[in-house]
């Protein structure tokens, strides 16, 4: 800007004092403090006095057709709520000295010398009760400021009056300055410093020349940290000018370049400033003007007046901040003696749940004393006798409304504590079960006092895993005598963990046949990816229609766009290729892409993307650098192009055939057609509405997912918000002309249309369509209706697109899960011996790898370098039911199991020696043995028909006395970088199932010899031959087992006369024959003889390695001796069981013959 030019492009009255303004500049600039120049807008410029205010105009400078807000005189509400602060600022210390706090040339004039500059103020200096807060002197060029550090709760609304003074000073064409402002900021954040002075009047940030050079380029003053309203009695009409930013600007700039809409400004105006934003760190962005209003009879006071009446000659200003809807949107009033200058401006984003304030003023060529006197703050509503307000500590976490903490973070907490009530209480302390030791400065408070305590929380996993972590805290105290208490919650976002599941794992038992059995314990490597392992393509749909402009949508499309590639598009994911995300984005108005404006083909780079969208401009804050906005007043909103152009053209922007597919679709109105085709259509189309979805149904059943962003405030731009009735299928035909319309579908007349709604159907007490949806999120509806869950719909309210984009960066995210430091440990029962294994040699342990086609994974698993296997010997033979031993497999270093692999250790068992003495002790208490015990299901070898199956729901002794697995399960997000132990969380130890194995039960084979004849000689005859069980070792006495066999002819010569005692457990036996025909033995007629091995007079069935021994069939020699032989059948093992004496014996490669004696 040059100097001879008025910073609002004000004409002829700012070149007559062009001169002027240029001498008093440099008085003001050697004056000032603080930010230099920058503090001196009243000495910058010759002010434009402006009769037509509180008008917003458009980005092309074109004056909206909205009526100008006028001060009107509105009933001024009583005081009700609660008192939280009461200054009077009469006296020479503060009331609350250690929460106030003063800038520059601010002072208390009540103490002598406490001011430095009296200028138009020396009379009221010194006068202890009767003093006044001073922020500036009449004198030019001065700047001061007062901070009231200590948060007081805002959810119950605010009343905060003052009375203010502005006199004296000296005018700069016509015109004093600067004026005063009030703001509030955040109380989580400390409030120890203001924004830019001049133009920013302590609250905003300012750019003095945009893009010139001609102050040598001057770095852009922030604006207060944390500023959340900014209330401004803009004497001078500097702080109440907003230009919008474009590249090449030399206007000065006075909030962010975000700020999209121009507002003319004026001296005398009544100006309300929104919530400032960091921009790289700085509090450049925002405080954008949401109101300005002409105030009538101007700002201007009587002089202060020592000693008299609070108040004097000033004004009082009074300003109310409502409860918060039920969406958590709060209105400002304010009122100036009275009347109401501001009534119910709501705002567009939420105020914090506490709020800090101060008071700020400056004077530059132009200058007066500007006073404040009697400030009070009370709640709207009334408090309880205690309140407590929860929030995260901002000065460590700024972004703390929507930062994402993580495992390990401490989570800094401020808890501010007011006293509601009408007594003083006592014994206050603050309580959360998360955070130990919450420090509070006192345990008293005052009536209308809080205080300020704090804590520290340190995230653990299992608070973090969720997504999103909510604690309580609670204040307790006495007031007088009853015990009162508040409670409040924060929820803060979190690193979402992915939930832990353990792989699939199997423990399956085999029988060999030999009386040794397989165990076989498993586990499956699996991977779970969002895209399948196939990369994610996300197709941006841009709407860059006109309408985009408002509430700084299209600049906050952009800065969001770029957000979403710097945070998707990494390094890391560059180095996936195919399985990684690439973006392609299509901007849309009437065509797709829109007249004029460039596509992007889909990219891994994040440059490529903010390349063309946002141009040169690197802070995206630019509407005309990259893409633009059709501002032709006449195009459309075809939603049906944006979608078309993705199915007919996907390929052709380099869509992958088998990445998933997301489709971002960013819009702020309903479809509507090119109004030069269809003149009677304005806002809505419904033929469009339905061929868009259509569309869009087809690309959902092809397996496009949607996020559908709608960018629309219904507030703010109701004249321009299709309702629609939820369950809408199909959209009718409408007729609208000057927003009018003829009926829909029936439902309403045309006066009801001349509401301004575009909608149809009832309308609640804000005058907006009750119960129903905007178009977008019925259209996100019908899309779910043809693929359920495919779509999702976000409202980004105030068009916080940044916000709504992060939770889109968490679903296209690649995410594996995988497992690592995996551990299979088998504890053995005392039923189960390991066979081939100890603690030296484990080498007949197998560890094999295979997929589910059976094809060995290559290269196999290493041992020792990849595995170690181990066997840990416990109580042989399970004696006393103790463990025989433990087989262990562990995989080393960080071996991750690789995905549809199922690796498997295998090795033998046997039964012990315990197993077959249970089995006996169990015999008799029930029939089948094993007390019960049956196998669990599926642990069987996978396939085994059910015929052939020993374990699954089969009796048997358990193999294990447990069998677990340990692991880590390894979460990684591949847009931000590869595997890493650091993401791995210990999942819980998880069991196997339970095989069972049999004890193999023994049998004594027993044959008939006749003596001195031929066994056909005997083909009628038939002997009984009994078994007996020894009751000690020698056999001196038996008792009967109840078995019995009958020996027969026949003609197969290894059957004839032969038999065999089967199931019989280990023990000593012998055979006594009992029956000859039908004949009981001692009256047959022959004399029976018994031939055991080494001379024995009884057999033993033994155990040998956990395998029964049988006896192998015998061989029978035959004498004339009148007797018979009993020679034993059967066995697999060599072993042979002789009969003599009466008495089973087992000898190897033996034969067996019972002679019995024909009696004479």
């Amino acid at each position: 800007m040059k100097h001879n030019e008025d910073p609002k492009r004000g004409g002829g009255l700012g070149r007559r004092f062009a001169a002027v303004v240029s001498a008093l500049a440099m008085l003001g600039t050697m004056a000032a403090t603080g930010t230099a120049v920058a503090a001196t807008a009243g000495g910058e410029a010759t002010p434009d006095v402006s009769t037509t205010t509180g008008v917003p105009v458009s980005a092309d400078k074109a004056v909206r057709s909205v009526p100008a807000p006028q001060a009107r005189a509105a009933a001024e509400p009583p005081v009700s709520g609660s008192l939280l602060v009461n200054e009077t600022f009469k006296n020479s210390t503060f009331s609350e000295p250690d929460k106030w706090s003063t800038t520059n040339d601010a002072c208390l004039t009540a103490g002598y010398g406490n001011c430095k500059n009296t200028e138009d103020t020396s009379n009221i200096q010194g006068n202890q009760g009767n003093g006044y807060l001073q922020l500036t002197d009449g004198s030019t060029g001065k700047r001061g400021a007062v901070l009231y550090n200590q948060g007081i709760p805002a959810r119950n609304g605010l009343d905060i009056s003052f009375n203010y003074f502005m006199y004296g000073g000296t005018a700069l064409g016509e015109q004093n300055g600067d004026g005063i402002s009030f703001f509030l900021t955040d109380g989580a954040a400390t409030l120890s410093q203001t924004g830019a002075g001049g133009a920013g009047m302590g609250y905003a940030s300012v750019d003095e020349d945009g893009d010139g050079t001609w102050r040598g380029d001057t770095p852009r003053a922030e604006g207060i940290a944390q500023g959340v309203l900014g209330v401004g009695l803009d004497q001078f009409g500097n702080f109440s000018v907003q230009h919008v930013y474009h590249r090449g600007t030399t206007d000065r700039i006075t909030g962010g370049n975000d700020c999209q809409t121009e507002w003319p400004g004026g001296s005398e105006h009544l100006t309300l400033r929104g919530q400032g934003s960091l921009v790289n760190g700085k509090w450049n962005g925002g405080y954008c003007v949401v109101s300005e209003t002409t105030v009538s009879g101007g700002f201007r006071t009587g002089e202060s007046q020592r000693g008299g009446a609070p108040g004097d000659a000033g004004k009082t200003v009074r300003v109310i901040i409502s409860t918060p809807d039920a969406d958590g949107y709060q209105t400002v009033s304010v009122y100036i003696n009275g009347t109401a200058v501001v009534e119910n401006q709501k705002l567009d984003y939420k105020l914090p749940s506490t709020i800090k304030f101060g008071f700020s003023a400056g004077t530059g060529a132009a200058s007066q004393a500007q006073l404040i006197r009697g400030l009070t703050a009370h709640s709207l509503e009334s408090l309880p006798d205690i309140n407590l307000v929860k929030a995260v500590n901002k000065d460590t976490y700024p972004d703390a409304d929507t930062h994402v903490f993580k495992e390990g973070d401490s989570v800094p907490y401020v808890f501010t504590v007011s006293n509601g009530g009408n007594t003083d209480l006592t014994n206050v302390r603050v309580t959360d079960k998360h955070i130990a030791n919450i420090e509070c400065p006192a345990t008293t408070l005052a009536v209308g006092h809080s205080m300020t305590c704090r804590g520290t929380l340190t995230l653990t996993k299992e608070m973090a895993r969720p997504g999103s972590f909510t604690n309580t805290a609670t204040a307790t105290g006495t007031s007088g005598a009853k015990q009162v208490s508040d409670d409040d919650s924060v929820t803060i976002n979190t690193v979402k963990g992915v939930e832990i599941v353990a792989p699939q794992h199997r423990k399956y038992i085999k029988d060999n046949g030999d009386g040794t059995y397989t165990l076989s314990l498993d586990v499956t490597g699996k991977s779970t990816a969002s895209d399948e392992g196939n990369g994610v393509d996300v197709f941006l749909l841009a709407d860059t229609t006109g309408s985009m402009k408002t509430d700084n949508r299209f600049v906050n499309l952009k800065q969001a766009s770029k957000q979403l590639a710097d945070s998707v598009l990494t390094s890391d994911n560059a180095k996936l290729g195919d399985k990684g995300v690439k973006i392609a984005a299509i901007p849309f108005a009437t065509d797709a892409p829109a007249d004029g404006l460039k596509e992007v083909n889909f990219t891994s780079t994040a440059s490529d993307l903010t390349k063309t969208i946002c141009g040169n401009d690197s802070t995206c804050s630019s509407v005309e650098d990259g893409w633009t906005m059709d501002t032709s007043g006449v195009g459309g909103t075809n939603w049906k192009a944006a979608l078309d152009y993705v199915n007919q053209h996907a390929n052709d922007l380099g869509a992958r055939a088998d990445a998933k597919k997301i489709i971002v679709f960013v819009t702020d109105g309903a479809p509507k057609v090119d109004k030069n085709t269809d003149k009677n259509v304005e806002e809505f189309t419904p033929s469009l509405w339905n061929s868009s979805l259509t569309s869009a149904k087809t690309l959902a059943n092809a397996g496009y997912e949607f996020i559908n962003v709608d960018v629309t405030s219904a507030d703010s731009d109701s004249s321009k918000s299709v309702y629609m009735d939820p369950s809408t299928q199909s959209a009718s035909t409408q007729v609208c002309s000057t927003k009018k319309c003829d009926t829909f579908s029936g439902n309403k007349t045309t006066s009801d249309w001349n509401k301004g709604n575009w909608a149809y159907g009832n309308y609640d007490s804000d005058n907006r369509p009750a119960k129903w949806k905007l178009s977008l999120n019925v259209f996100t509806d019908r899309i779910n209706d043809a693929k359920p869950g495919i779509a999702q719909y976000l409202n980004a309210k105030g068009g916080d697109l940044q916000t709504a984009f992060k939770s889109i960066v968490a679903k296209i995210t690649h995410t594996d899960t995988s497992y690592r430091n995996v551990t299979i440990t088998d504890d053995l029962s005392q039923y189960a011996q390991v066979k081939d294994l100890t603690a030296q040699d484990v080498s007949k342990a197998t560890v094999t790898a295979r997929n589910a086609d059976g094809e060995a994974l290559n290269p196999q698993p290493v041992a020792g370098k990849d595995y170690k296997a181990t066997y840990k010997a416990g109580t042989a033979e399970g004696a006393n039911g103790a463990s025989t031993g433990t087989v262990t497999l562990q995989f080393l270093n960080n071996y991750e199991l690789k995905s549809g692999y199922t690796y498997t250790l295998s090795f033998n068992v046997r039964p012990t020696q315990q197993a077959y003495t249970d089995y006996a002790s169990n015999a008799g208490k029930n029939t089948d043995g094993y007390a019960g015990n049956k196998g669990d299901a599926g642990t069987d070898v996978p396939g085994t028909a059910a015929d052939k199956q020993t374990s699954s729901n089969k009796p048997g002794f358990y193999s294990n006395k447990d069998a677990t697995l340990t692991y880590q399960q390894c979460v990684t997000t591949s847009v931000n970088g590869g595997a890493s132990a650091s993401n791995c969380e210990n999942g819980d130890p998880t069991s196997y199932a339970k095989p069972v194995l049999q004890v193999k039960l023994g049998s004594i084979p027993v044959s008939k010899e006749w003596a001195n004849s031929s066994a056909a000689d005997h083909k009628n005859d038939t002997v009984t031959v009994a078994l007996q069980q020894c009751l000690d070792s020698k056999c001196t006495s038996s008792t009967d087992t109840g078995k019995t066999l009958t020996l027969k002819y026949s003609d197969d010569s290894s059957s004839s006369f032969a038999g065999s005692f089967s199931d019989l457990l280990p023990g000593t036996y012998r055979v006594v024959e009992t029956k000859v025909n039908d004949n009981p033995a001692s009256q047959s007629g022959y004399a029976v003889s018994y031939k055991y091995a080494s001379g024995e007079t009884f057999t033993t069935l033994s155990v040998k390695d956990g395998v029964i021994v049988n006896a192998p069939r015998i061989t029978v020699s035959n004498s004339r001796t009148a007797v018979a032989a009993l020679p034993l059948t059967g066995g697999t093992t060599g072993r042979a069981w002789l009969i003599a004496s009466g008495v089973l014996l087992a000898l190897a490669g033996c034969s067996y013959l019972v002679w019995r004696k024909r009696m004479a």
